[in-house]
């Protein structure tokens, strides 16, 4: 184990997401996913909530 010092802008939630291997690769293949098939639009997504 190591010490890690945290920045003003770092909370522990984020320190420890950072090094969880299952998140990251959930992120990993969320981007991969985004980059091959493309994403939804923020003015669709606004319409689907009924946020518009």
């Amino acid at each position: 184990m190591a010490l890690v010092p945290l920045d003003e802008d770092m909370d522990l939630e984020t320190l420890s997401l950072s090094f969880n291997e299952e998140f990251i690769g959930i992120i990993e293949r969320s981007r991969a996913r985004q980059e091959a098939e493309g994403g939804i639009p923020i003015e669709e997504v606004r319409r689907q909530l009924g946020l518009d």
